[in-house]
């Protein structure tokens, strides 16, 4: 177990732009350990240890690990995802420990296509004693994040991650549905206890537990209320900051790789990332997965353009609109008419009103379409986009166990 201090950290390769906290490194230290202040930066990294280091291959201990995350996250109960993939364990004076996720961490917890830093997982984390936390900083993390503005060191605890999580996998559309239902006086307000009846189906008075998010929200005395609008504007934000955190790892994943697809300006990600995001959503067999990043690999192997963020964000702000494509895609689907590029962009255009760049239309096609017709196989692209809404979660969230008591609960309220 690595002890942070706040004197010293002992490293000696940092490979890893996430948190760097390999086994690989851990192995080395002693002997060809290099000092750095614990003021610096956790996720610290050489520029040239990453040029000179070779690059990964996928193998079966890699693949392996990274289906078993995967199960992880659509299976498991969240207390031990949270256990999983948090990285941090905080050690108070009365020798207490509580265990704390990163923002990376959160995001990642999330992300099929992003590992757990390798030799930490289930209970095998990093210990930091507690009057030395305001000192780390995980690098790519704004300060100006919604992170940092729930709690001054960024940390995110267990009672937190239910609160972001079930904010995170419910729509705007559902959440303004329940925000309705739940309001019983029809000021478009709610205090803490319809909050959690709205997230969670139950008071907060039933759920006894104590989150950042309800003081950051509610103010320290948990008496306040909050709109519609002020709800969605942090829903927004925390969107905004888990798509720009996520973006950021990506485009590391992408700089340790040396594909000629991969040699993109600072501020891109590679189309095969981009494509293998997509397929990290979809439920698709393995050969059929690796034989559309072929496709993939083949159309933009001579000419790559890359992903800018900005097309990233477009990309996930379309999918929100889920119920509007997917009837969309059915009335065009009934006409018998397969679904080209320029009716897909004019769906985005038009009824979505969410417009996608002609670029990231072509990498959904190149993952997507029908080879030999050249058409979407919607029903693959509503599937990968399903997923990606319920962040891949198939028992920890039931929405519709929610609804159901936010329908009871209004019924036994107004009838």
């Amino acid at each position: 177990m690595l002890l942070i201090t706040a004197d010293y950290l002992h490293w000696s390769t940092v490979q890893d732009e996430q948190l760097a906290w390999r086994q690989q490194s851990l192995a080395h230290m002693g002997s060809h350990g290099q000092k750095l202040p614990a003021s610096l930066l956790l996720s610290a990294q050489s520029q040239q240890s990453l040029r000179k280091s070779p690059p990964k291959r996928c193998n079966f201990r890699s693949a392996t690990i990274r289906d078993y995350e995967n199960q992880l996250r659509a299976y498991s109960s969240r207390k031990k995802m949270f256990c999983y993939f948090a990285t941090i364990k905080v050690k108070s004076s009365a020798g207490k420990s509580i265990i704390h996720m990163t923002a990376k961490d959160f995001v990642r917890s999330m992300s099929p296509g992003l590992s757990q830093p390798e030799g930490l997982g289930l209970n095998h984390y990093i210990t930091i004693e507690k009057d030395d936390l305001h000192k780390l900083h995980v690098r790519g993390v704004s300060k100006d994040s919604i992170f940092y503005k729930l709690r001054p060191d960024g940390m995110v605890t267990y009672a937190d991650f239910l609160y972001l999580r079930s904010l995170v996998v419910m729509s705007e559309k559902y959440f303004e549905m329940g925000f309705k239902l739940i309001d019983k006086q029809g000021k478009q307000m709610l205090d803490k206890n319809e909050m959690s009846l709205l997230l969670f189906g139950i008071p907060d008075a039933s759920l006894k537990i104590t989150s950042s998010v309800k003081y950051y929200l509610f103010g320290p005395k948990l008496d306040q209320k909050l709109s519609l609008n002020q709800f969605l504007q942090f829903k927004r934000q925390l969107f905004h900051d888990i798509i720009q955190l996520e973006f950021n790892m990506l485009k590391k994943k992408c700089s340790k790789r040396a594909d000629t697809l991969n040699h993109q300006p600072s501020h891109k990600i590679s189309e095969l990332r981009f494509a293998n995001l997509l397929l990290d959503y979809s439920r698709m067999p393995k050969s059929r997965k690796k034989e559309r990043l072929e496709r993939t690999h083949r159309r933009y192997q001579k000419n790559p353009q890359g992903v800018t963020f900005e097309e990233f964000v477009a990309f996930f702000k379309f999918i929100q609109h889920l119920h509007t494509i997917e009837t969309a895609l059915t009335f065009h689907s009934l006409t018998g008419a397969g679904l080209s590029r320029t009716t897909f962009k004019h769906i985005s255009d038009v009824v979505v009103r969410s417009p996608l760049s002609s670029h990231v239309i072509d990498i959904i096609f190149s993952v997507f379409a029908n080879e030999q017709s050249g058409n979407l196989r919607y029903n693959e692209f509503i599937e990968m986009a399903r997923n990606r809404l319920s962040r891949c979660t198939i028992i920890s969230f039931k929405l519709g166990q929610v609804l159901s008591s936010i329908y009871r609960c209004a019924e036994r309220t107004y009838f």
